[in-house]
């Protein structure tokens, strides 16, 4: 790859075992309560059982990086392990395509062939080999110990010989070979690190495989007997035929996690936990110099514009672009034989050796592009756009026509903490995510994309919206509740433009009137407030307006856990507390409270969630509990619930109702979803997750899918098998431990083959920077 840039001089599921409901501040049961008579639900058949996810809105802490060798796809893994790809779409627009399952914890690396539609992963369970046209898992390569394997992570991979052989780094501290065209069966193994070994890199050029990790050392292999076309029988019949280390090189004071060669083979680039970039003599195995100038660990590095500069990611948060001075290079003088050099060398003063190891690259700029820790950096090979992963859960894809100043063009990102709350907007198009990682985030679903993210100020329990979804509301442990322009066309969207304060206590529910101009909250300090909400033309860009309760009520003995508005004429307010209460509310057109009708023991637990129903159910009330049920109840009797629904093995910590009003969906803490029919009071499906999430904490329906909130951080957009094109993502007759929702369904784009050049084009011709132009191709 022959990168020309142009630098110009500018100034710039199973059972969880929750103690509490995510981070939710309810309060201990209150009493022993009589057991009510009840109508318990029966299940007259098997629930069907959900096998896919439409999409998952999450991804993986530090995830790896890849790039298709035509530039055109973007591997990384999402917050549940999956393996997906990206591409932009017809308007250059990036949306995740496909997703490969297999993966149980994180993804360490992953490398597209250079010539064969495949994609290699490995991780703690090993190396994933994946069939990019039959959308399949071709082999793998396990970590039992036995025939060959590793018996540890696999850390890192490179390829060799073009694609002909594999090279594996391990946590065991061995590095191993496998044979690509012969089922990647084993070659050679190559032991001698004194600790786990991080990263492994091939120059062609030399036929040296260079590797390094925790020992703090760089080995230099020649593995050109790793070249089976040549040596393939001979070693078959000659096991004494294996590569040899050649040289060791020590000069870092910290783990070394990346390298990059020089084409030619006679420099090497590492990259170490020790802030600092090193300039590696590959022939005389001496260093040459140190870049420093990083405040954490250098994570990436990658040669552009004929290997003169060199670009740096580090964990502090900054890229870094350097212009390399010149390199010189031991012992290489034509005409003196090796002692005439080594007297030169011997009679070179300390002082001299110091000079020829000086400052003498430049640092051109540096580049603020995460807010957390960079892990990983990969530039693309035939377009002006690099890749960025971080520890804050995010990828973002980076416009680099001007490389001092790059521009975000998309970002795939998540919660790092629990999502305790979900709503749809827009019937579904966009997403509002609340969580206890301090963020409410806001996404256009069609695309994962984060359109704006709002920082609460504290963990967020509670999100709504407007009826117009002009806004929207949040609450949490930071005791005012803001309220968010989402309404595009106005100078302050995306701005705090009401802030309500008057509880004393955290928010945990909040709910806004049929007619719009009523917001309802429930607290921890035992009150339902209501509140009027402003008018839009007090709105600003500038500040938000302070709104106070125009009534408060003590209406519990305990936190108020949920609050919610019926869709009446003339509403309702139902409320639910930790004091196992459900009480309904008159509301009159003043907003003021009375008390119509109340089961002061409607569940023998704290109360989550309560909800109305919809359509020709909008008279029944439904109730979620820590006692692992979900009741139904009637508006007009609230004597005894209409129906208890059983299933979940564990606290119930949402419940909500699908648009249409004829199901109810319900999340657990026991790692499922269940969807109930509100006719006939049964379990009709069941979500549930390959691995422990932390349990699911909410739900909220748009249109024929609906969104599911986990403990972990990640968000689900789950089918309803209402239409016929979700028909594929359920089955039926299996035992419910065998239904997952972690293999997205997504309709697949052709993937793309062949290769693309050319000169990059938009690049902005006001302030350039640094310009880039791409000529020939392939994979970085």
């Amino acid at each position: 790859v022959v990168f020309v840039v142009i630098v110009h001089m500018t100034k710039t599921p199973r059972e969880f075992e929750v103690p509490e409901m995510s981070s939710s501040p309810l309060i201990a049961n209150h009493g022993a309560d009589p057991a009510p008579v009840e109508v318990v639900a029966s299940t007259p058949e098997p629930p069907a059982l959900c096998v896919g996810a439409v999409d998952i809105v999450g991804v993986q802490k530090e995830s790896p990086l890849a790039w298709s060798t035509d530039g055109k796809t973007l591997a990384f893994s999402s917050g549940n392990f999956d393996v997906v790809l990206a591409a932009p779409n017809d308007k250059g627009l990036w949306r995740i395509y496909q997703h490969f399952v297999g993966h149980t914890s994180p993804v360490k690396n992953m490398l597209f062939h250079p010539k064969k539609p495949l994609l290699v992963t490995c991780g703690f369970e090993g190396a994933f080999v994946w069939d990019l046209e039959k959308k399949e898992l071709a082999t793998r390569i396990g970590v039992s110990g036995a025939h060959f394997e590793h018996d540890a992570t696999i850390e890192n991979m490179c390829w060799a010989f073009g694609g002909a052989c594999l090279v594996t780094a391990s946590k065991d501290s061995n590095i191993k070979c496998w044979n690509v065209e012969n089922n990647f069966a084993h070659v050679e193994t190559l032991d001698g690190h004194k600790a786990a070994v991080l990263t492994v890199s091939v120059n062609d050029a030399s036929n040296t495989l260079a590797s390094a990790g925790r020992d703090s050392t760089i080995k230099l292999w020649d593995i050109s007997t790793w070249d089976l076309s040549v040596w393939g029988e001979k070693r078959a019949d000659d096991s004494s035929i294996r590569a040899t280390l050649k040289t060791n090189m020590d000069g870092h004071r910290g783990d070394i996690v990346t390298l990059c060669w020089f084409n030619d083979g006679r420099v090497l680039l590492s990259g170490a936990r020790d802030n600092t970039a090193i300039i590696w003599d590959v022939n005389a195995g001496r260093l040459i110099r140190s870049l420093k100038g990083h405040r954490g660990d250098v994570m990436g590095l990658q040669l552009l514009n004929h290997e003169k500069l060199l670009l740096t990611a580090s964990k502090d948060g900054t890229a870094k672009l350097w212009e390399l001075g010149p390199i010189e290079f031991a012992m290489t003088e034509s005409g003196k034989d090796s002692t005439d050099k080594i007297q030169e060398l011997l009679a070179a003063s300390a002082e001299a050796a110091i000079q020829d190891m000086g400052p003498t690259d430049k640092l051109v700029a540096t580049m603020a592009i995460a807010d957390g820790e960079i892990a990983f950096m990969r530039v693309n090979a035939f377009q002006p756009i690099m890749a960025t992963s971080t520890t804050l859960c995010s990828v973002k894809i980076w416009a680099i026509q001007d490389l001092i100043r790059p521009a975000v063009v998309h970002e795939f990102v998540s919660h790092i903490k629990a999502v305790n709350a979900v709503q749809s907007a827009f019937n579904g198009k966009f997403l509002l995510t609340a969580s206890d990682d301090f963020k409410v985030n806001y996404y256009d679903v069609s695309l994962v994309r984060v359109v704006a993210s709002f920082d609460f100020g504290g963990s967020v329990y509670s999100i709504t919206t407007t009826p117009d979804q002009s806004l929207a509301i949040a609450g949490g442990n930071h005791y005012p509740i803001k309220a968010y322009c989402i309404k595009a066309g106005v100078p302050y969207l995306f701005k705090e433009v009401v802030r309500f304060e008057g509880h004393c206590g955290k928010v945990l529910s909040l709910s806004v009137s049929p007619s719009g101009d009523l917001l309802a909250s429930g607290s921890q300090d035992f009150n339902v407030n209501i509140w009027k909400i402003p008018s839009p033309n007090n709105y600003s860009a500038e500040n938000y307006v302070t709104a106070t309760p125009a009534h408060e009520y003590e209406a519990h003995q305990g936190p108020v856990s949920g609050v919610a508005f019926s869709g009446h004429e003339h509403p309702f307010l139902a409320s639910v507390g930790s004091d196992h209460a459900l009480k309904v509310w008159k509301v009159n057109k003043n907003g003021r409270l009375s008390l119509h009708a109340e089961n002061a023991h409607a569940h023998s637990m704290v109360i989550t969630a309560v909800c109305w129903g919809k359509m020709g159910n909008g008279d029944l009330i439904l109730t979620a509990s820590w006692d692992n049920t979900v009741k139904v109840w009637d508006v007009k009797d609230l004597s005894q619930p209409q129906a208890t629904l059983v299933g979940h093995e564990g606290r119930v910590s949402a419940v909500t109702v699908t648009d249409d009003g004829n199901h109810a969906i319900s999340a657990s803490a026991d790692g499922t979803f269940r969807l109930w029919n509100l006719v006939r009071f049964t379990c009709i499906a069941v979500y549930k997750a390959a691995q422990n999430e932390g349990g699911y904490l909410c739900a909220s329906p748009g249109g024929n899918v609906f969104f599911g909130g986990a403990g972990n951080g990640i968000v689900r957009v789950l089918p309803l098998p209402t239409t016929e094109e979700h028909k594929p993502y359920f089955k039926k007759g299996a035992a419910v431990k065998e239904a997952i929702v972690d293999d997205p369904l997504a309709a697949a784009l052709p993937i793309a083959t062949g290769a693309t050049g050319g000169v990059a084009t938009g690049v902005s011709d006001i302030t350039p920077a640094l310009k880039m132009e791409f000529e020939g191709g392939g994979a970085i």
